[in-house]
């Protein structure tokens, strides 16, 4: 399977329209631009009629391809549901529950570690850790959050969720690979560790075959 993997475009959409020859796209998060500092009625109504401006150009280019999601801390609204909305019926968003696409299950979600309350997600601890629990009790193949693991391409100590990394190292599981973004200073890179490989694409857009 082909996997367009995209991530922290901010509204950067044209950073997809590169990429053609691909199975499904994927986006783990800050897809859209802002229009404040986590004001949710502003950004609502903002990330909405962008989207409604984009969405043309969107759809001719997935040509009906499925696409799978998590929202990020910046987004205040969800690409999945907004793709449904128009139409887009091959569109899912990835919860702990999991999704199943190509044969395999993908699992994960969207929040974060907490910062200072402004945006999407923020989540402390004991939250974060039973989200880890219930995306764990579904099986996965394919592990998908905003967020990276503690410790693995999260460029700074405390960005990256430590109850992820401790679940991967003594938990057992099927996860061969997992995708995220959110920590744009590892962009693009990708490493493998305790038996996964490992997917950071802040800031841009790339076709990874699993």
């Amino acid at each position: 399977m082909r996997v367009l993997h995209s991530s922290d475009l901010h509204g950067e959409t044209h950073k997809l329209f590169e990429h053609r020859d691909f199975d499904v796209w994927l986006d783990t998060g800050d897809f859209f631009p802002n229009a404040s500092r986590g004001n949710i009625p502003i950004e609502e109504d903002f990330q909405t009629r962008w989207f409604g401006n984009q969405i043309e150009g969107i759809l001719t280019w997935l040509q009906g391809r499925p696409v799978l999601s998590v929202p990020g801390n910046h987004d205040f609204v969800s690409l999945s549901r907004l793709l449904q909305r128009v139409g887009h019926t091959e569109s899912r968003e990835i919860t702990p529950d999991g999704v199943v696409a190509g044969d395999m299950r993908w699992s994960g979600f969207r929040n974060i570690n907490w910062i200072m309350g402004e945006w999407a997600g923020e989540s402390h601890h004991e939250e974060l850790s039973g989200l880890v629990r219930r995306t764990w009790a579904s099986q996965p193949d394919i592990l998908v959050t905003h967020a990276p693991p503690g410790g693995i391409l999260d460029e700074t100590q405390g960005y990256g969720i430590g109850a992820l990394s401790v679940a991967l190292r003594y938990n057992p599981h099927n996860i061969h690979t997992h995708f995220f973004g959110h920590c744009h200073g590892d962009a693009g890179k990708s490493v493998d560790v305790m038996g996964v490989r490992f997917y950071n694409g802040s800031r841009g857009a790339k076709i990874i075959n699993i």
